[in-house]
């Protein structure tokens, strides 16, 4: 009898801390996302691309055999496996350290995203890497967990480099083999961190090809649901389906805005950016744009960030830490002490060289990027949503040409409007003399303004 109650006990405990686990992770409200209180998050985090999948491009990496992210291929030919592990070791402890998650921290970031592959789970005859205890090894992904958890962050998975990508670079469509490996890679993961509060959620595919009725999304979506039913999953690329999925955000990635002069850029957001965000908005769904890097101007970052800051949209630069990329990253490596071939250097020469990766002597700050992301976290913050969120008036059309039309309830008589430029100027102002004025907009030049009345405001684009 005895025995009997406590496995009631016992499974009443296990179900109540189940409950209490699954209530306490992200979740989805509308297009706003939840915390563990029920307050609303704004999502404002960076890339830590090249720690767990090197890219050749931007990690000081030269291949001559194999192609960019698959230099893991090339180590492999040439080195024993223990000499191959203790190269991959060196280059992961060196270049995230839990210094740069207190930086990332300090700048006002609330998660990082954090691109992974097959490799850093199996071996390459698909075998589970398995940690001293015998395990599976989940150990760098427990690493920056627990570090982003310290810090009252959250991390969100990114599946990056899957099976046969190195061969098709992001074609999964069509080859059942592969779907079935990478569903078994995400229950494996989504298994492990159902319940963890920390885990913002789970990036299933980077850029895919489509697939017929989004069958590979589909696909993932079911299989992690089958182990983890509360953590948030990141579709990208996919038209926002209401119906379907549930819980999800859905991601693109914004790298179009590249022109050198800032009223090209803001032409293009506006013709490229502002319908698929508007769409977003009208079906009540999240929208995050999963990567972005600094552009060819400060000012174009500066001012495409307020845009995203306006229309609550979630945002995560690419990325973190570069060899030498310039505007791609916050923090530079000097490439001179760093730099390999891993298809000609030495064991010892790569080595050495990784192991110099977080040398505070190699680094050096893009401290012009890194300033413009940290003026843009706190925007993004909703205890400051009063200043940025106007549901009580409205102008219209817009884009506008000649006149811009307002209505709003009679509490706005009387009050003085401003026309601001996107640096914050002042265009042009007046007073509301009616509940429906018309206000002239022809003396304007084309880009986006704002337009102010009293701590309140909302922009439009002039045509």
């Amino acid at each position: 009898m005895y025995s009997n109650l406590f496995c009631v006990l016992f499974t009443f405990v296990s179900l109540f801390f189940d409950l209490v686990s699954a209530q306490s992770v992200l979740k989805v409200s509308g297009n706003k996302v939840e915390d563990a209180n029920g307050d609303l998050l704004m999502l404002k985090g960076v890339n830590l691309g090249g720690w767990l999948v090197t890219e050749n491009w931007m990690c000081g990496i030269t291949d001559t055999v194999n192609s960019d992210r698959f230099a893991y291929n090339s180590l492999e030919s040439r080195f024993s496996p223990l000499e191959v592990q203790t190269l991959i070791n060196t280059w992961q402890d060196n270049w995230i350290q839990s210094s740069d998650l207190d930086s990332i921290k300090s700048m006002g970031f609330n998660f990082v995203r954090v691109p992974f592959g097959w490799r850093n789970l199996q071996d390459s005859n698909g075998d589970w890497l398995l940690n001293q205890n015998g395990l599976q090894d989940f150990s760098r992904f427990d690493w920056i967990v627990d570090q982003a958890a310290q810090r009252d962050m959250y991390v969100l998975f990114d599946y990056h480099v899957w099976l046969k990508q190195d061969s098709s670079y992001n074609s999964i469509s069509d080859v059942n083999y592969v779907k079935a490996h990478t569903c078994s890679i995400w229950k494996t993961l989504a298994n492990h961190f159902n319940g963890n509060a920390a885990v913002l959620g789970y990036d299933i595919l980077n850029e895919p090809t489509g697939s017929f009725d989004n069958h590979v999304a589909q696909m993932i979506y079911d299989t992690i649901r089958s182990v983890d039913a509360n953590h948030i999953i990141s579709l990208e690329w996919i038209a926002p389906d209401t119906t379907r999925w549930k819980n999800v955000i859905y991601q693109d990635h914004y790298y179009g805005l590249s022109y050198p002069i800032l009223a090209q850029n803001q032409q293009y957001f506006f013709d490229n950016y502002v319908p698929q965000i508007a769409q977003h908005q009208d079906l009540n769904v999240p929208f995050y744009v999963g990567e972005l890097h600094g552009f060819s101007s400060d000012s174009s970052l500066r001012w495409s960030l307020d845009q995203y800051c306006l229309e609550d949209v979630h945002w995560s630069p690419w990325t973190y830490k570069t060899v030498n990329m310039g505007g791609w990253g916050m923090l530079g490596v000097n490439p001179i002490n760093v730099k390999v071939n891993v298809w000609t250097d030495s064991y010892a020469t790569i080595l050495d060289k990784w192991s110099q990766l977080s040398a505070i002597s190699n680094l050096y700050e893009i401290s012009n990027i890194k300033e413009i992301w940290k003026e843009a976290t706190p925007c993004l913050n909703y205890n400051q949503i009063s200043e940025i969120s106007f549901t009580d008036f409205e102008i219209f059309p817009n884009p506008v040409k000649d006149e811009l039309h307002f209505a709003a309830n009679a509490n706005y008589l009387g009050q003085e409007y401003e026309i601001c430029n996107v640096l914050g100027m002042k265009i042009d102002a007046g007073y509301i003399d009616s509940a429906f004025p018309i206000i002239p907009t022809f003396q304007l030049n084309k880009g986006f303004y704002f337009f102010k009345v009293n701590s309140k405001s909302v922009s439009f684009w002039k045509d």
